[in-house]
């Protein structure tokens, strides 16, 4: 992993860590919010997003969610999981 952090910083302007919580809830709010099911690295820009733009004083933050590589017949992620 820190091989592969250190040859995308020369191309990065941020690099924003989110933990595997963050990223269920960014899943949990699209779905509640959008009633889009994305999978988990579909939402991870949703959980950088959330947890960075207040933080940096962005009032307006674009974002692409992807993906929906879910398996529907097995719990949601975040009726799986108890988050804090």
């Amino acid at each position: 992993m820190a091989h592969l952090l250190r040859d995308a910083r020369p191309n990065s302007h941020l690099v924003i860590s989110v933990s595997d919580a963050q990223t269920v809830e960014a899943m949990r709010l699209t779905f509640d919010l959008a009633k889009l099911v994305v999978e988990p690295s579909g939402a991870l820009s949703l959980a950088a997003a959330l947890s960075t733009a207040r933080r940096l004083g962005l009032r307006r933050v674009g974002i692409i969610l992807c993906g929906g590589n879910v398996d529907l017949s097995l719990p949601l992620p975040w009726m799986a999981t108890t988050l804090p």
